[in-house]
């Protein structure tokens, strides 16, 4: 899976040997891989928010 995100393995992609799918659009490096990966991030972010360190209070 890493060499598919990196883009070093060769994609696994369905579709007609003599009309293959464009690779800019499939593929986990291609347009809906970005997408993917996107709303996966998103929905990772909303159920485990990053925890803020406290930040301390300045006196004067």
């Amino acid at each position: 899976m890493l060499l598919l995100v990196a883009g070093l393995g060769p994609p696994m992609l369905l579709g007609s040997a003599a009309e293959p799918p464009n690779l800019i659009v499939a593929g986990a490096t291609g347009l809906l891989g970005w997408v993917l990966m996107a709303v996966l991030a998103l929905f990772v972010m909303r159920q485990w928010p990053v925890a803020r360190a406290p930040q301390p209070v300045a006196t004067a």
